[in-house]
């Protein structure tokens, strides 16, 4: 389960239901990534904010702020590259 919500306490005054993923939250995710492949097992990624269903800068999709670690396309791929 992946928490990609926008953390409380980084200074927006916006909304925090957007998909967003801090430094330390992606860099576990592209461990476990690697991991899983490595090992040929099947991976689910079941997320909080839905990745990529919602319209580019809707309230609810994936944050496009300086302090998110990755971009949705950069995630998307990421997302993509497992080779099972």
């Amino acid at each position: 389960m992946l928490d990609d919500t926008q953390r409380e306490d980084d200074g927006s005054v916006d909304i925090h239901g957007h998909g967003f993923l801090d430094r330390v939250r992606w860099e576990w995710l592209k461990k476990e990534l690697a991991d899983g492949d490595a090992a040929g097992q099947l991976m689910i990624i079941a997320a909080h904010a839905p990745i990529g269903v919602e319209a580019d800068k809707s309230e609810m999709g994936w944050w496009p702020d300086p302090q998110n670690a990755v971009t949705l396309p950069d995630l998307i791929a990421e997302l993509q590259t497992i080779r099972i």
